[in-house]
């Protein structure tokens, strides 16, 4: 079995066809359906079979992606046994569909394959502007997906803010209150810029949308510097030349959270392609850096048969200067 639903591996040659057929007899007849996509690692010509299938599922309409998400569930679960098939799994025993996050899972027949099924992820976007936004996204391999949700947040940290502003079209900007700092933010759903309320650990306390687009065009003019279509080790040699060491902070911290070595994957190649590129973005940020070892020096040589310990951090050392 694949994946949450229960499914088979898909090979590429069934793809296209199985999509087309569950375009035409499933996803048509949902209210305000617009297209469908196929997104994710079937862009990536070097796989040959696939856990699941990624659709981005464009539906145009007035209501909430809360809304048109439920509406969708129920539809699936009326559908009959011979139109959508029962999950595979005892923990979703007698369901059609799993609604989680922004994407609905459900089994599908397999083209040419009698009675293999495999999983469909449909990701939910209500315009087609998101949906083309969500697509390209998610088009990316992990790794430079991971990287790029990092690197939105460090232009208004190596740039002045204001120059920024100005090449990216965004007027009437709000000034900023004690403990605030501007943000850009990035996910499937588009680019936003946002006021955020920070303690003194840079922990972020509150945060206000100011400013949002779903044009990946906006994405390329934020983060000018890099070549978004670049390889991963392009990416790495412009990070290591950022001024500021919140910078590679931020793109670790986004990087960490956002790849993961699932069970699975471990010890097959894209599992030690994923626990490498970790690797070499941890690598970015030394726990002392050069201008640390110099301050607290003088304290170790102080100490008199006693070896002191100190926790510094680079972000308050910054500060102080």
């Amino acid at each position: 079995m694949s994946g949450a639903a229960g499914g088979t591996r898909i090979p590429r040659a069934a793809v296209e066809q199985t999509v087309k057929d569950y375009v035409n007899k499933i996803l048509s007849k949902i209210p305000g359906f617009k297209s469908a996509k196929i997104s994710g690692s079937y862009n990536q010509p070097v796989k040959q079979d696939f856990g699941d299938i990624d659709l981005v599922v464009s539906i145009e309409t007035d209501k909430s992606k809360k809304e048109v998400k439920k509406m969708i569930v129920d539809y699936f679960e009326g559908l009959s046994d011979k139109e959508l098939p029962y999950l595979n799994t005892e923990k979703h025993k007698g369901k059609k569909a799993i609604n989680h996050g922004e994407i609905i899972s459900n089994l599908y027949p397999i083209s040419g394959m009698p009675g293999e099924f495999v999983q469909i992820d449909n990701i939910i976007a209500v315009s087609e502007s998101e949906g083309e936004f969500k697509k390209v996204v998610l088009d990316y391999p992990a790794e430079i997906q991971g990287l790029i949700l990092g690197l939105v947040k460090t232009p208004l940290l190596e740039e002045d803010p204001e120059q920024v502003f100005k090449r990216m079209g965004i007027k009437d900007v709000p000034s900023l209150g004690p403990n605030q700092e501007y943000e850009f933010h990035l996910d499937t759903s588009g680019l936003s810029l946002k006021i955020v309320t920070l303690d003194e650990n840079y922990r972020q306390l509150d945060s206000n949308i100011i400013w949002e687009s779903s044009d990946w065009h906006d994405v390329k003019k934020l983060l000018k510097d890099f070549n978004l279509d670049g390889t991963f080790d392009q990416f790495i040699e412009k990070i290591k030349k950022f001024k500021n060491p919140r910078s590679k902070n931020r793109v670790k911290g986004f990087f960490k959270t956002s790849i993961k070595v699932g069970p699975a994957e471990q010890g097959t190649p894209k599992g030690d392609g994923k626990q490498q590129a970790l690797d070499t973005v941890a690598a970015l940020e030394e726990k002392y850096g050069s201008f640390a070892v110099d301050l607290i020096k003088p304290l170790l040589l102080e100490q008199e048969g006693t070896i002191a310990i100190f926790q510094v951090s680079l972000n308050h050392l910054t500060k102080i200067i």
